[in-house]
């Protein structure tokens, strides 16, 4: 097993308090999450490794479609807002118009996860 990053995902409960969602390795798909910033307009963070590089990512004009399986994300570009060499916070509505905040950070020297058999 190889230490590697690991982007940790965390949500700020009612209760003021980080619970971690999930987990990327470098060898998984970017994860995704779509909301509203304050003016009204529908964005999509998409956060792990793209091209190699590390972070969280803004999708710049593009689309998302999703069902309960799989969630497709195409973009133009997508600009870096952080290479998580500190955590990044962000706030955004969600379209019941209820703000959440979630955070991405770093852990460095994790194991991957051995494959199921």
């Amino acid at each position: 097993m190889s230490a590697a990053p690991v982007v940790v995902f965390e949500a700020l409960t009612a209760s003021e308090r980080w619970l971690e969602v999930g987990r990327l390795y470098e060898a998984d798909s970017p994860g995704s999450i779509s909301g509203h910033d304050d003016d009204g307009t529908r964005q999509v963070w998409l956060f792990g490794w793209h091209e190699g590089q590390v972070g969280v990512y803004l999708s710049v004009a593009g689309a998302d479609v999703e069902n309960p399986d799989v969630r497709l994300v195409a973009s133009l570009a997508l600009e870096r807002l952080s290479d998580l060499t500190e955590p990044y916070e962000l706030t955004y509505r969600t379209p019941a118009e209820q703000h959440r905040t979630v955070r991405w950070s770093l852990l460095r020297g994790s194991a991957e996860p051995e494959a199921q058999t």
